[in-house]
């Protein structure tokens, strides 16, 4: 519950303590008083009775609760919540469990969240807080290295995405999502899908006009000896018959890799080792067969043993 609604079950408690104690002192005085004295206080704890009603119902529709007979469980859980200064530095609410929980995905688990019936939000976790925040709010801990399945999992179905992280940050430091593995013996995310004329993976940079040392993909190999592979691509079994590379610009092929490893340049092949020569001396001993951007031969380039 909300302080909102904590406040609002305080006030009718307190209503209904101010009613009760009412009926208690008019049954004391109904020995001494007038009996049309009697019959006006009866009417008025009448009137603070139904006010009481009315309060408890309306409380029952903010808390969600099924029925009226719910109430009092709804307005224990808030009064036990309210702790003194000392006590907030500890949980407010705890949950430990003794023995198996289902691990069902819809009725399991210690907690359960049923919002099928509802149109708004099920869980919100809502922080204004500045720079004096020191904790994260939420965290999913575990340190049993026995511990097998997903520590967290979203099972979607829907027509949205599954997983949505927007970040408003303009911070040098602040990534919408960051991912920090430290096993060495498997990937630190894996993304596995079934595409039919989709990216598995698409990353979409958005230009600003001021983005020149910007990158779609910014890879790093640190680390002390690494002889890591700066882009491995594999296709297992019976392989693809697509093209291993394809880079465009303004939606036109610049360069690509055929299946059979056929590379094409659009705009040529540059090279950094050429060297000057005025003659070809040595004999001819190798040929390098040159293609167009269809995969079609256009002929060869000769490679002498020397040259002048």
């Amino acid at each position: 519950m909300t302080y909102a609604m904590r406040a609002r079950v305080g006030a009718v408690l307190a209503g209904v303590a101010v009613v009760v104690g009412s009926g208690e002192a008019v049954a004391k005085a109904s020995t001494t008083r007038s009996v049309a004295k009697l019959q006006k206080d009866i009417k008025t704890l009448r009137g603070q009775l139904a006010v009481v009603k009315k309060q408890l119902a309306s409380v029952a529709v903010v808390a969600g609760a099924p029925a009226a007979a719910d109430l009092t469980e709804y307005a224990r859980l808030d009064v036990e919540q309210v702790f003194t200064a000392a006590q907030r530095v500890n949980n407010v609410f705890s949950i430990s469990p003794f023995g198996a929980t289902s691990a069902s995905p819809s009725t399991g688990g210690a907690l359960n969240i049923d919002n099928s019936k509802a149109t708004g939000a099920g869980a919100v976790i809502y922080s204004n807080a500045g720079a004096e925040a020191a904790g994260r709010l939420l965290n999913v801990r575990v340190d049993n290295p026995a511990f097998p399945i997903a520590a967290a999992q979203v099972a979607y179905a829907g027509a949205g995405d599954g997983l949505e992280v927007v970040s408003t940050s303009t911070g040098t430091s602040s990534n919408a999502l960051s991912v920090v593995s430290h096993n060495p013996n498997d990937t630190a995310v894996g993304i596995r899908g079934a595409e039919t004329g989709r990216g598995t993976a698409k990353i979409t940079h958005v230009g600003t006009g001021n983005d020149a040392n910007a990158a779609a993909i910014s890879l790093l190999l640190s680390g002390s000896g690494t002889a890591a592979q700066g882009i491995f691509l594999d296709s297992p079994g019976a392989g693809t018959t697509g093209r291993l590379l394809n880079f465009r610009n303004a939606g036109v092929p610049q360069i690509t890799a055929s299946a059979d490893g056929v590379l094409y340049a659009r705009g040529g092949v540059a090279v950094g080792n050429s060297q000057a020569a005025s003659a070809i001396t040595g004999a001819l001993m190798r040929k390098v067969e040159i293609f167009d951007a269809s995969g079609r031969s256009l002929g060869f380039i000769p490679v002498y043993a020397e040259i002048d």
